[in-house]
């Protein structure tokens, strides 16, 4: 299986959010219109497998770090290292932009 992480761009905004709509236990409505407006403003990755979307990561740069606003992967592809690499990737960004701490919070959104 080869996956390729790539940066998102706004043509994957609908794959992003059908992956986030199938995470209903924890992704509400109002979280998927944050994300799909988060896509818009905010740098993230892709990671894909052939020509499909099965996860993604969005990204605020802060002045003192970088911050995970969102990150999953797609219902189907669990344990297969796809968070591992978009975390990898959101890490590399961190340090090209010079910043030492990458965090992320965690919110229950139901």
């Amino acid at each position: 299986m080869n996956i390729v992480i790539e940066e998102l761009k706004p043509v994957h905004i609908s794959s992003i959010i059908s992956i986030a709509r199938n995470l209903y236990e924890w992704i509400t409505e109002n979280a998927i219109k944050q994300i799909k407006e988060d896509a818009k403003r905010y740098p993230g990755y892709i990671a894909r497998i052939s020509y499909e979307v099965v996860g993604f990561i969005i990204l605020d740069e802060r002045e003192c770090c970088v911050e995970i606003k969102w990150l999953a992967v797609k219902r189907d592809y669990p344990g297969r290292g796809i968070g591992t690499l978009l975390v990898k990737k959101a890490k590399d960004y961190a340090c090209r932009k010079g910043k030492n701490i990458l965090t992320i919070k965690n919110l229950w959104w139901k």
